[in-house]
């Protein structure tokens, strides 16, 4: 008598394999146009471990690296600094004093430390050329809770100059702690100015919703094939220039993309000041199986001066410089 896993193996297998042949087919192609991208441009780069089959799930899109047994391991030696408060919330707990806020969610550690680690340890936000200076005016895109913020206004603090930070963050109770996380550093006595402004970026400044996952806060997107389930919200959304005019800004000198699957949306409303003052870009590109090469071939194409390159990291990002 066949048991009903050996009917389901049965039935699934073929399946998988054909699963497998489209997988290795897509892959092979973007492969061919990276290729070709970069012959044509030399100033990019993207880095050849990216196309490896493996890095990629049956629809075309990076697997989740943070559970290998490298991000797994690594995330044990930085549990220590999640600690709960009195009321039973779970809190940050970073060097000189600084406690930052987090969402009260149940077992919100395991939300936030991949996002903990890819900015505060393994600095995947500063490679290469696209490093943070002494008194940038930094824009930082999808800014959720706020960690790169913080990130930043240490690393300028570091550098000699307190610069400036505005974090871009639609979601009403995420923008209120990454609030809270700011007005705590200034009480710790950092200078750099953290604004935070309460809209998502695009190709458009237009009335929009956002589906937020209140179980994974730090995946919302305008994209509904990037959250599984998830609460509408009305938002505003502001093409880059636009804000850059709204705020007056006499400059911009970093920008921090991570708006889950909207990169090319808002790139494309930042095209201007890119332009204009061509800021140093740290740019996710793993939402989409083709952002490592649409990515950099859309930065080159609004400024061909940039030096590009993508590096896998926990997922690829673009940096250009």
């Amino acid at each position: 008598m066949i048991s009903a896993t050996e009917v389901q193996r049965l039935i699934t297998f073929p399946f998988r394999g054909l699963r497998r042949m489209y997988r290795i087919a897509k892959n092979k192609l973007l492969t061919r146009k990276a290729q070709k991208l970069q012959k044509d441009h030399p100033q990019i780069k993207i880095r050849a471990d990216i196309f490896r089959v493996k890095y990629l799930n049956i629809t075309g899109r990076y697997t989740n690296i943070h559970s290998t047994p490298e991000a797994v391991e690594g995330n044990k030696t930085i549990m220590d600094s999640f600690q709960e408060d009195s009321d039973g919330n779970c809190d940050l707990r970073l060097g000189g004093g600084l406690i930052v806020k987090l969402p009260p969610i149940e077992n919100v550690a395991e939300v936030v430390i991949n996002d903990f680690r890819e900015i505060f340890v393994d600095k995947l936000y500063e490679q290469k050329g696209a490093v943070l200076d002494a008194n940038d005016v930094v824009l930082d895109c999808g800014g959720n809770i706020g960690l790169f913020s913080i990130y930043a206004a240490q690393r300028l603090g570091e550098l000699g100059g307190p610069g400036k930070v505005i974090v871009l963050e639609p979601i009403p109770d995420l923008a209120d702690i990454a609030e809270y996380n700011a007005n705590e550093l200034t009480k710790l006595g950092f200078e750099t100015q953290i604004q935070v402004v309460r809209k998502a970026v695009s190709d458009r400044t237009e009335e929009a919703e956002i589906l937020y996952n209140n179980d994974c806060f730090t995946a919302t997107s305008m994209l509904e094939e990037r959250v599984a389930k998830g609460v509408r919200h009305p938002i505003e959304s502001q093409r880059i220039d636009d804000l850059v005019r709204e705020f007056d800004l006499n400059r911009v000198d970093f920008i921090k993309m991570d708006v889950e699957g909207m990169e090319v949306q808002a790139l494309r409303g930042a095209a201007e000041t890119i332009r204009k003052w061509k800021p140093r870009l740290a740019i996710s590109a793993y939402h989409f199986h083709d952002d490592i090469y649409e990515i950099p071939k859309l930065i080159h194409g609004i400024c061909p001066d940039y030096q590009i390159e993508v590096l896998r990291g926990m997922g690829p990002i673009c940096y250009a410089w």
